[in-house]
């Protein structure tokens, strides 16, 4: 027999009734909810169909969206098709790729990815490395909902990644990034076809930016005579 420490018979003492109301109410309550839970076997499903539904709402709006930024990256991004031979051809200057690797970088094939910031429009990946050569689409302050001001601008040209936070600015516009590739690649004396293709479409006016349409003479690199990081 269990004693106290007086030596007095130990007896269980009853809980006060406050804590067995208590006790009772919360077991009433659990009940209530499982009964509920029971009663309308519909619960899951209705989860599942909602989720389906903003699921679908979500695809409808990034098609809307992919489409709209695709025909704004024709105005942002110069002679876009042109860029992306060159960048098959040499590789991509300043990023985290090697440069002088011949087809690592490949078109995207999609204009949208969901895993990129939005306002980021894809234009090739790397084979090696995952990451994105992109146009970033700016937002200005006096900008409405479709976005004029960025629209009539030149695009920024970025390397990113999917889940990456940041970006790597590696070009103010397409046309500034072509250049540095074609002289790259002619001061390297290695890839003279890559000179070719950038000259092709230059120098007929069709460009708006009179100084950027301009062709680019092989030899410019060593006639400068301070190697291509400072032609560039």
């Amino acid at each position: 027999m269990r004693t106290t420490r007086t030596g007095e018979p130990y007896t269980l003492r009853p809980f006060p009734l406050f804590v067995m109301i208590f006790l009772s109410s919360l077991s009433c309550r659990s009940s209530a909810g499982v009964s509920a839970f029971l009663s309308h076997p519909s619960t899951s499903t209705h989860s599942k169909n909602v989720a389906s539904t903003r699921y679908l709402q979500w695809r409808m709006f990034a098609a809307s969206s992919s489409t709209e930024m695709g025909l704004a990256a024709e105005q942002g991004i110069s002679r876009l098709e042109t860029l992306q031979s060159l960048l098959g051809m040499f590789g991509a200057p300043g990023s985290s790729s090697a440069v002088g690797v011949r087809d690592d970088w490949e078109p995207s094939p999609s204009n949208f990815v969901a895993s990129l910031h939005p306002h980021l429009y894809p234009i090739c990946q790397s084979k090696s490395t995952g990451s994105y050569i992109c146009g970033l689409r700016r937002a200005f302050a006096n900008d409405q909902s479709n976005y004029e001001s960025s629209s009539n601008a030149p695009w920024p040209l970025v390397e990113s990644a999917p889940g990456q936070p940041g970006m790597k600015l590696l070009a103010l516009n397409s046309e500034h990034y072509m250049r540095r590739i074609a002289a790259e690649a002619d001061y390297s004396s290695a890839y003279p076809e890559v000179v070719q293709v950038y000259n092709n479409g230059l120098g007929e006016g069709m460009l708006p930016n009179q100084a950027l349409d301009q062709l680019y003479e092989p030899g410019s690199v060593e006639k400068l005579g301070y190697g291509v990081e400072k032609y560039v």
